[in-house]
């Protein structure tokens, strides 16, 4: 009813006020008017997606744009995801405890938050509805990184620190690592027993700034609501020492999913096709009140009615209006 609303209201308006009001939305269309894979994507009569199948048979969805040479419509395209995905969370509500869990992972998650057209106060609030809400109660394991959490505005990276295992790389900033190393009184660890609370503080401030390639300082939740206690120095560089991704096998095992699991672009864009069924037509058999009647008076079996009904036709034909040569009535032939 209030889509409708606002559709009339746009109809009635002055066509000078729908140019300006309409200019805004075939600008953003404009990104997408020549790609058929998004026309597909946007048009769909039904989400291409069944959150619910992937999450009840462990099923893995790969979203990947970074091939999309167009930031606009990256944009878009990312947001549409992301919106569908976050619909998706906020229906398992608090069953979601009950459910198989959803796993939820974002690479370059200050992507979210870029450009100017962005409304960043919308993204930072269900993102931290998503950490603070939905992540415990609908059952969803939640992994995002960033090349630099000084990047995230505030309140984002408050959302997120909020997490319950946190994994800090190198930080180039002395103010931001001492922030987050005084975030919170940390207790005893068990690589500095002898250091207080203020002293690891600067501890790890000082060694989140001395960090190298392939060193992380992390810290780890003992259990469910509960921060983690101190922070560990863990190493990675040696896990895929000279180890690189193929791009030819992994353009291959693209294929092979998307020619497997993958929908047809034509047959989402293309209308349903209606099956003509060969027309039939009945053999019309004659029935009783089909066959033609006699008129016959039943008050004079001897026919006199029969004699007057033809009378009548007679007379009737009589006054039968007759058409002139030029094909229009003609009144002087009645």
């Amino acid at each position: 009813m209030r889509a409708r609303n606002r559709l009339l209201d746009f109809i009635n308006q002055p066509e000078k006020t729908r140019q300006s009001q309409s200019e805004v939305i075939l600008n953003r269309l404009q990104r997408i008017e020549f790609d058929v894979v998004a026309e597909a994507m946007f048009s769909a009569p039904a989400p291409l997606v069944n959150w619910d199948e992937v999450v009840d048979n462990g099923k893995v969805v790969l979203i990947d744009l970074r091939h999309e040479k167009s930031d606009k419509a990256r944009e878009l395209k990312l947001f549409w995801v992301w919106g569908s995905i976050y619909e998706y969370i906020k229906s398992r509500e608090a069953n979601g405890r009950t459910r198989p869990p959803l796993s939820l992972v974002i690479d370059e998650l200050s992507y979210f938050v870029r450009g100017n057209s962005i409304n960043r106060g919308v993204i930072t609030e269900e993102f931290r509805e998503l950490m603070q809400v939905y992540k415990r109660n609908s059952n969803i394991w939640f992994t995002a990184a960033t090349q630099e959490i000084g990047e995230l505005p505030s309140q984002l990276r408050g959302a997120c620190l909020k997490c319950a295992t946190h994994m800090y790389g190198a930080i180039d900033s002395p103010d931001l690592a001492k922030r987050l190393a005084r975030r919170r009184r940390w207790k005893e660890d068990p690589n500095h027993p002898f250091y207080a609370s203020e002293d690891l503080q600067m501890k790890y401030a000082a060694k989140l700034q001395e960090l190298e390639k392939g060193q992380w300082l992390a810290g780890a939740s003992m259990d469910e609501g509960k921060p983690p206690p101190y922070l560990e120095l863990i190493q990675t560089d040696h896990i895929d020492n000279g180890m690189y991704v193929k791009k030819e096998l992994v353009d291959e095992v693209k294929r092979y999913l998307m020619e497997r699991d993958g929908v047809l672009v034509s047959e989402i864009l293309s209308p349903p096709r209606k099956d003509k069924a060969s027309k039939v037509i009945p053999i019309r058999e004659d029935r009783e009140e089909d066959i033609p009647r006699k008129y016959t008076d039943t008050l004079t079996p001897n026919g006199a009615g029969e004699k007057e009904q033809n009378a009548l036709e007679q007379e009737t034909k009589q006054y039968e209006p007759k058409e002139s040569p030029s094909g229009r009535l003609d009144s002087g032939s009645f």
